[in-house]
C-alpha cells in the first residue's frame, strides 16, 4: 500500500490511500535475498453514468473504485450537486442500490433524478471512499490510519458531469 500525509488541514495521525499492488507469495532463506514484483495501481474512481438525463428523470450510475485490497471493506458514496466545485457533505447522499465487488474492484451502483429543469442542466457528482477494515489496528502503520478519499476531490473542480437536456422533440 503507498499512502500519502494528509497534509496541515489534517492530524498527522492520518493519511491516504494512493496506490496498491499485490506480488505472490515467496519464501526468503536466511542469509538469501529474493526479488519480487508488484504490480501497484494508483487508486482511482470511475463513474458509469448515462450520456445524458431528461429533466426529473431517474437512473442509475456506478461508482467502480479500482482497488479491492484483501481482509478489507472499502465502502463508496455518492452525492449529487448543482455546481461542478460544491463540498462534499452538504446535501442528501444518492441511494445506494448494490455493490457487485470483484476480487480487484469495488462497484456500488447508486439511483440518481435529475433536476426538473426547462433549460440545458448539469448534474455533478462527487465520490467517497471510506476505508474500513475489520481489524482497523491491521492496518495502521506509524501510528497513522487510513482515512476517507474523495473523487475527484471534497472540494473544488472537476466533479463527474451528467447532462440534463430537456426533450425537445415537443413530445
Amino acid at each position: 500500500m503507498v499512502t500519502e500525509d494528509k497534509g496541515a488541514q489534517f492530524s498527522r495521525r492520518e493519511k491516504a490511500l494512493i496506490a496498491y499492488g499485490e506480488s505472490s507469495t515467496g519464501t526468503v532463506v536466511g542469509g538469501d535475498t529474493t526479488e519480487a514484483s508488484v504490480g501497484v495501481r494508483p487508486t482511482e474512481v470511475t463513474l458509469r453514468a448515462p450520456a445524458a438525463l431528461r429533466p426529473s428523470e431517474t437512473d442509475t450510475i456506478a461508482a467502480v473504485y479500482n482497488i479491492n485490497p484483501p481482509d478489507a471493506l472499502i465502502l463508496l458514496s455518492a452525492q449529487p450537486g448543482s455546481s461542478p466545485s460544491f463540498e462534499y457533505f452538504n446535501q442528501m447522499l444518492l441511494t445506494e442500490i448494490e455493490t457487485p465487488n470483484t476480487d480487484t474492484t469495488v462497484v456500488q451502483r447508486f439511483e440518481i433524478t435529475a433536476p426538473s429543469v426547462t433549460s440545458r442542466d448539469t448534474t455533478y457528482v462527487k465520490v467517497a471512499r471510506i476505508f474500513e477494515p475489520p481489524n482497523p489496528r491491521d492496518w495502521i502503520t506509524g501510528n497513522r490510519e487510513l482515512v476517507r478519499s474523495y473523487f475527484p476531490t471534497e472540494k473544488g473542480p472537476p466533479s463527474f458531469e451528467i447532462p440534463v437536456v430537456p426533450d425537445t422533440t415537443g413530445s
